[in-house]
């Protein structure tokens, strides 16, 4: 059998005294490295959604028993939060989202069909969920806690979308360098395009419009926010950061010469 030979060959008894690690050990090492790795993020996820659920619990109950005069019971809610968080960083509740895309591209190649589907209505049911809340005046957590599970089944419905077309390829490519800048820019495009849609082309009247045209111009607040952020990224990442890259290479050229020159 070579391969039982190889394993032969490198084992510390017929090499080098001083080898003392296998090929067979050291993937035993591996394997466990990963399942260890695999274990804590997993723990990671199951707390995040566990606190996200309990915000969500904890804010719909806490409006129920105002709405229904029971303040005591309020009050009790609120002590719960105390020792039971809804977010896993106090003060920081957009974290999980912060590692959301780490944790999908970790979980989602092992995760089955049946275990998608799932992940997928529950995100809807939560998107549904969030709806109703925000018709009765639920109080909201900003990030709202239904949005995680969304956001999660939103993740999962994009994986199933394969383009093929090689000029969408690199449309998508392209604007997904600037998704960075347009993140960072969407609540500045949102504040300016927001009032102008509103107060300025509305004058203010929109809640005067049936239901349909009322989604129809939040669809193109949604759309020119999103195209103005795109606008502004294309152009400081042309411009502004294109000058900092070309800075900052330069001067890891100088610092490297001055390394080998001291070497």
């Amino acid at each position: 059998m070579p391969f039982a030979r190889r394993i032969g060959d490198w084992h510390p008894s017929r090499r080098n005294s001083r080898v003392r690690i296998t090929p067979v050990a050291s993937h035993r090492t591996s394997c466990r490295g990963l399942s260890t790795r695999q274990s804590v993020r997993s723990k990671v996820a199951t707390v995040a959604f566990a606190l996200t659920a309990w915000g969500l619990i904890s804010y719909v109950l806490t409006w129920a028993l105002r709405s229904s005069g029971h303040e005591t019971l309020v009050l009790v809610v609120g002590i719960l939060q105390r020792f039971v968080p809804t977010v896993m960083i106090p003060g920081s509740g957009y974290f999980a989202y912060f590692c959301l895309g780490y944790f999908f591209r970790r979980f989602a190649p092992s995760t089955s069909g049946a275990t998608r589907k799932k992940l997928i209505v529950i995100g809807l049911c939560a998107w549904v969920i969030d709806v109703a809340c925000t018709y009765f005046g639920v109080d909201r957590f900003d990030p709202n806690f239904p949005w995680l599970f969304t956001t999660i089944a939103v993740l999962f419905l994009f994986d199933r979308i394969r383009i093929t077309n090689v000029g969408a390829q690199r449309a998508f490519a392209w604007t997904g360098r600037r998704s960075y800048s347009i993140y960072l820019l969407q609540y500045t495009a949102i504040a300016i395009v927001a009032p102008f849609a509103y107060d300025t082309l509305l004058a203010g009247g929109i809640g005067g419009l049936i239901a349909p045209i009322r989604l129809l111009v939040w669809v193109g607040v949604v759309v020119g926010s999103y195209a103005l952020s795109l606008a502004v990224a294309s152009l400081v990442d042309a411009t502004l950061l294109k000058l900092v890259q070309v800075g900052y290479d330069g001067v890891a050229k100088r610092v490297l010469r001055r390394i080998q020159l001291v070497r």
